[in-house]
């Protein structure tokens, strides 16, 4: 009974799936902005020319470096893909990502699979991929700043006192010494406070 139903429900999706993929996008971003409106509305618009400038190009750049990786994890696994079709279809799938949930993303390219000469198969393994390798550099970047900044991350710090008492960071060390002075100083002030308090009750006697 539902096998007929879900297959004329998948054909429809397919037919029109284009306006449907618009729709649902236009709808999450219409979601977002009204979630977001109060911060919308106290937001400072003043601009700084060459720093919107600057900003806009770093966005722009940051998708086609991500549609290259994607075109080369797709060779990585040897799938015959053109860069131009890899690089188009990445895009397609990127702009979905604002649909909710996310899930078009990943339709659209099992979808699409023939431009790129690629199998269901191959598309999931090179999402997974890519997944992959934006973990792992998100996470080099971050151990990168933490290590510029003179400082080990939290999970390290927690997880591995040995590492930390063989390598310890320089903002760990002026931490331990803003502490030790700041103990110095409490008890100096209290030393203070009790010759004070001797030398008043002495004059009052």
């Amino acid at each position: 009974m539902w096998r007929p139903l879900l297959a004329g429900a998948w054909r429809l999706v397919g037919t029109h799936f284009r306006w449907i993929a618009g729709a649902a996008t236009l709808v999450g971003v219409a979601i977002a902005l009204l979630s977001q409106r109060q911060a919308l509305v106290h937001f400072d618009w003043r601009l700084a020319p060459a720093s919107f400038v600057g900003a806009i190009a770093l966005f722009a750049l940051a998708p086609f470096v991500q549609a290259f990786s994607f075109w080369l994890a797709l060779r990585f696994i040897a799938v015959p893909a053109r860069i131009e079709e890899a690089v188009l279809l990445w895009m397609r799938s990127f702009l979905l990502r604002y649909a909710p949930s996310g899930a078009l993303a990943i339709v659209i390219r099992i979808r699409e699979r023939a431009r790129l000469q690629a199998s269901s198969e191959e598309i999931w393994a090179v999402t997974g991929y890519e997944n992959l390798a934006a973990l792992c550099a998100g996470a080099f970047v971050a151990v990168g700043a933490f290590a510029a900044a003179g400082a080990w991350p939290p999970l390290a710090r927690s997880r591995s006192p040995q590492l930390r008492s063989r390598w310890p960071s320089p903002l760990v060390q002026r931490s331990s010494a803003g502490s030790a002075r700041g103990s110095s100083s409490g008890g100096a002030s209290r030393c203070r406070r009790s010759s004070a308090d001797g030398c008043c009750s002495s004059s009052s006697r």
